[in-house]
């Protein structure tokens, strides 16, 4: 009994000499397909990677908006004489805003 093996994408050059013997292109259809898989892969990762960054920047845009409305809302509260409640709104944005990014940080390192 003999039992061949090999680490990595693709046979070592004995195997594929072997493969020729079979099938005479298998090493070029071997080659060819391991090219296709290997695109492939790399365009699913750039892919991935687009997502992701475009949910970090949805995200971004999203808590900044959220944060400039509730201090809008704050000031208009102070201006129209409702300073408790205006400092009530102000105080929980702060707080959420910025619990929400040390989490993320947080949450990050580990």
């Amino acid at each position: 009994m003999r039992q061949d093996f090999w680490q990595g994408p693709l046979p070592p050059p004995g195997a594929l000499e072997q493969f020729r013997q079979l099938v005479p292109d298998a090493p070029e259809r071997i080659f060819d397909e391991w090219q296709r898989e290997a695109a492939h892969r790399r365009k699913i990762e750039e892919k991935a990677l687009t997502g992701n960054l475009r949910t970090v920047r949805f995200g971004q845009v999203g808590a900044i908006t959220f944060g400039l409305g509730a201090l809008g809302i704050s000031g208009l509260g102070f201006w129209l004489g409702y300073p408790v409640e205006a400092s009530a709104v102000t105080c929980t944005t702060v707080v959420g805003v910025v619990g929400a990014f040390l989490y993320q940080r947080t949450r990050g390192e580990s």
